[in-house]
């Protein structure tokens, strides 16, 4: 007999090979074609998610798996990356942490010579172009070591991210069911 895939859900049954403290965090662990069932884990800083959606296609049931996490702690809403955007985000925010390490370095070696070039200025528009050069210079100093602090977090919470799915991707599987909805109470 032909199942009627017009009023299909997705069940999830058991979590194998998660973290303690894993959770379907969608209620009764149910949920219709083209929404999403969000499985979590406690107290993780991470805010690792897996979203699976039951989808049909020419009255194919497929079930997407998506991994999502907050980029930074303080985000509202998940980012999803696969495995190849973490890695490129990796390598994206590595470069971008060595070209501004390397600007602040530069700039670490021109701070004396502005700081002299302020202390012996003898005239007041020689005092005031120093004064200009080491202002933007500060103001470029400070920018770049928030620019690498920022930079450093977000390179070890990419790292932390690729490191905790990497683990799970080894060990977890999902049992579900894709079985007809229920009829009301």
């Amino acid at each position: 007999e032909a199942i009627n895939t017009d009023n299909l859900v997705l069940r999830v049954n058991h979590l194998g090979g998660f973290p303690e403290g894993t959770t379907v965090i969608t209620p009764d662990g149910i949920v219709p074609t083209e929404k999403e069932l969000l499985i979590g884990f406690d107290n993780d800083p991470l805010k690792v998610r897996f979203r699976l959606k039951l989808s049909l296609f020419n009255r194919i049931a497929i079930v997407q798996v998506r991994s999502t996490f907050r980029r930074l702690e303080t985000a509202k809403t998940d980012v999803v990356l696969t495995a190849d955007e973490l890695k490129k985000a990796i390598v994206a925010n590595n470069y971008s942490l060595n070209k501004d390490t390397s600007e602040l370095a530069a700039w670490g070696k021109e701070m004396p010579s502005l700081e002299r070039e302020l202390r012996y200025a003898r005239s007041q528009s020689t005092l005031n172009l120093a004064r200009a050069k080491y202002n933007r210079a500060s103001s470029r100093v400070f920018y770049l070591n928030n620019a690498v602090r920022r930079t450093r977090l977000r390179v070890q919470r990419l790292l932390a991210i690729q490191n905790a799915l990497s683990k799970i991707h080894q060990t977890a599987t999902i049992h579900f069911d894709i079985v007809p909805a229920p009829t009301g109470n």
